[in-house]
């Protein structure tokens, strides 16, 4: 591909009279158009990059906001069921200080115990969700770095 780049009619028909059958011709201002096309292409893609990034940053900080409100929650509960623990432990002593008319009560107990220890399940359930989610975000995070500068540079 030979590209005349100096705009002269002159200089183009005399490049065009020596071209061999392989070889191919472009004039400055089909390389001009070419150019500014091309040109073109970058800026909307560089564009698209920008607002695809400012998007994901906008995404990610509202992951954050929520990933803190769910921390925040996830120590309330276990603060509450600690509580609840501390409470269930003195129902049952005052059970067994109460002897054969505590028994009935001890039942009530066993079951609050039953149903703390199934709120501790499904909260460690929880944190290990939030966990995996966090560490998710990480490599998207990472991810879309990757991508905007292959994008940059491609």
């Amino acid at each position: 591909m030979l590209i005349e780049a100096t705009g002269s009619d002159k200089v183009r028909k005399m490049v065009v009279d020596r071209l061999k059958p392989t070889q191919h011709f472009m004039s400055s201002g089909a390389a001009k158009l070419m150019t500014d096309f091309i040109e073109i292409q970058n800026r909307q893609r560089a564009t698209a990059v920008e607002e695809v990034s400012g998007e994901f940053n906008r995404l990610t900080v509202r992951m954050k906001s929520s990933e803190g409100r769910i921390d925040q929650s996830i120590h309330k509960i276990e603060e509450v069921l600690q509580s609840m623990k501390i409470v269930a432990m003195n129902a049952r002593i005052e059970a067994a200080r109460a002897g054969e008319s505590g028994k009935a009560f001890e039942v009530v107990v066993q079951a609050m115990q039953s149903t703390l220890e199934s709120i501790e399940n499904v909260l460690r359930d929880i944190t290990v969700a939030s966990e995996t989610s966090k560490a998710t975000m990480g490599e998207l995070i990472g991810t879309e770095r990757k991508l905007k500068a292959s994008l940059k540079t491609g």
